[in-house]
């Protein structure tokens, strides 16, 4: 079970990142943060959203994050906060310009993660 409460995307990506980084260390949580950022691949999956004014599924999200070789083998977690970030980043680079999801909506992609990763 997770030490916190899956709440607003905010909230829960603050609370995931230190119980990742205090289990896991500073450095492996920098590398997937790296990995996520510079992807390319997201960087597809930003443009398709703007392009066809959707937002992407979580399962969007999966997909994309499972053909970054990194998460190959990574575990539920690491994946789980692998696609936390990237929906922070879609927020943050396409959300916030095209208002294609409300803050709620965001917040169920949320508990919609760790449900379909099955990260409790």
């Amino acid at each position: 079970m997770l030490p916190f409460q899956i709440t607003t995307i905010e909230a829960t990506f603050q609370a995931f990142r230190s119980y990742y980084i205090r289990k896991n260390g500073t450095d492996k949580y920098d590398t997937l943060f790296i990995k996520i950022s510079s992807s390319a691949k997201f960087s597809r999956l930003f443009g398709e959203s703007i392009r066809m004014q959707i937002v992407p599924t979580v399962k969007d999200y999966i997909y994309t994050t499972a053909q970054i070789p990194y998460f190959l083998f990574a575990k539920g977690e690491t994946r789980a906060l692998g696609v936390i970030i990237a929906i922070r980043f879609w927020d943050e680079r396409v959300n916030k310009a095209y208002n294609l999801a409300t803050s709620q909506e965001l917040d169920r992609k949320m508990q919609s993660v760790f449900n379909q990763l099955s990260v409790y």
